[in-house]
């Protein structure tokens, strides 16, 4: 019986070989084990806060550079899949569930970019996301819709002939 192989990747991303992406897991939990004591956690907790100069520090790629993961090659990431943004999700989410929520918010946010961005603002947008660690999310809701889009009243209508 032959073994089928199925890949399953990030929109524009091959993934990452297991050897990287278990050395950028290692590395992310390590970084948050020495960022994160267990006294800082109950804080952040307590006063509903996100360490957004520990998001930085992870997303700057002088220190850990987690966003390259799923920023596309041709843009300076490591052109990381959905499986492999999954596990870096995983691993922070075990950690502290609001830094793994903070980095999967730019992970998402920059699907749009590179799924509908002109190449220019590909350039621009996932370069500074890779080089800068620049941190960002998106916001596709009104008031009273809560998270979901499903949930808005307003619908975009195309002004197209």
């Amino acid at each position: 019986m032959s073994e089928t192989t199925e890949t399953f990747s990030h929109v524009g991303g091959a993934g990452l070989d297991l050897e990287s992406l278990n050395l950028m897991l290692e590395a992310l939990g390590d970084f948050v084990d020495a960022a994160m004591s267990p006294e800082l956690q109950l804080d952040l907790d307590h006063e509903d806060r996100c360490p957004e100069d520990i998001v930085r520090a992870m997303s700057d790629p002088e220190q850990l550079g987690v966003q390259l993961v799923f920023v596309p090659e041709a843009y300076d990431g490591m052109d990381g899949g959905a499986f492999d943004a999954y596990r870096v999700c995983e691993v922070m989410a075990r950690k502290d569930i609001g830094l793994a929520t903070a980095v999967f918010a730019t992970f998402l946010g920059s699907d749009p970019i590179v799924v509908g961005a002109t190449e220019e603002q590909k350039q621009l947008w996932l370069g500074a996301i890779a080089r800068e660690g620049v941190v960002f999310a998106y916001g596709a809701t009104e008031p009273e819709a809560g998270s979901g889009p499903g949930g808005a009243g307003d619908h975009g209508h195309s002004s197209a002939g």
